[in-house]
């Protein structure tokens, strides 16, 4: 019985058609029977399935991938694929009568992995810190629904363009102060994250780096002292740029006086379309190195290479 960490590399060769023993993010021990399997829900990391061209394997995903625009691209009948909930909440009913053989979530619970755990389902719970890692999570999906082929594609296909955004910022002189803000105006991107890691390679200077945790909450007295020049929030985030710019205690900061507040798309950061945020960020921070008809080139290049769909 072959066994695989989620935190070293994996040999792709020789581990079909026997079983698999992996230790994920919760340092539990899962056995796979057998490799790859026939069925999973992706209550986590949906973004993925087009990546891996694996939709022939779900048979259960996130309710929130019903209004992801890019999961409706590559499935034109989404709603026909039943949700057994969401990466915090599980209708164990409905997940029971699905009969996966692997479920992938998250960390968040761990009690509700647990759960899901005694009621006898094979459980993976994912929780990525760096780009390395949302590689590393592709290629053990790819493994476990026979398209690793397919995961080293997205994943090559996924650092190119970071090799290209690299090459692009080494013209940069003068680095800018990025914040990038979360659910809330004062939750920001600390020293931890997928979306930290992004924003390291960005040419900025990030000084949520100095924080330890993924998305600590600062006062706004310490966002008007780091003054920042851009001000980038969350996808998700239910306030819009508008909201900080016509906000009288935020009127004193740099992105504010230049208008540089943006709302990011609504992109997963854990799928290869993190190189996509992160080309659109780099091209709102630094616009004079990238045009729009570039952008919208690459952007549409990369949807139609990775994840089989035209532009959005």
């Amino acid at each position: 019985m072959l066994k695989f960490s989620l935190f070293v590399s994996l040999a792709l060769s020789s581990i079909y058609a026997q079983p698999l023993i992996l230790k994920d993010a919760l340092d539990r021990e899962v056995i796979i029977e057998k490799v790859p399997v026939n069925s999973a829900v992706y209550m986590t990391y949906y973004e993925a399935i087009p990546a891996l061209n694996a939709w022939e394997k779900v048979v259960g995903i996130n309710r929130f991938a019903y209004k992801n625009e890019l999961m409706n691209a590559s499935h034109l009948n989404l709603q026909s694929i039943p949700s057994p909930g969401t990466g915090s909440e599980v209708n164990i009913e409905t997940m029971l009568r699905l009969k996966p053989d692997v479920v992938f979530t998250w960390t968040y619970k761990p009690d509700l992995v647990t759960f899901m755990h005694d009621k006898g389902l094979h459980v993976i719970a994912f929780d990525p810190k760096k780009l390395d890692d949302v590689y590393r999570d592709l290629r053990v999906q790819g493994v476990l629904l026979g398209k690793s082929d397919e995961a080293e594609k997205s994943i090559v296909k996924t650092k190119n363009l970071f090799a290209l955004i690299d090459a692009r910022l080494k013209q940069v002189k003068q680095p800018k102060t990025i914040i990038w803000t979360w659910s809330k105006p004062t939750k920001i991107a600390g020293g931890d994250g997928v979306m930290s890691d992004v924003l390291k390679r960005l040419g900025v200077y990030h000084p949520g780096d100095s924080f330890g945790s993924i998305n600590p909450e600062i006062s706004l007295e310490k966002i008007v002292r780091i003054n920042p020049d851009v001000i980038i929030i969350w996808g998700s985030a239910k306030y819009s740029a508008e909201d900080l710019l016509n906000d009288p205690q935020w009127r004193t900061i740099k992105a504010i006086k230049n208008k540089q507040v943006f709302k990011a798309p609504d992109w997963g950061s854990w799928s290869p379309r993190v190189a996509l945020l992160a080309l659109w960020s780099a091209a709102k921070i630094y616009p004079e190195l990238f045009t729009e008809h570039e952008v919208t080139t690459l952007m549409k290049n990369f949807n139609q290479e990775v994840f089989g769909v035209p532009t959005l």
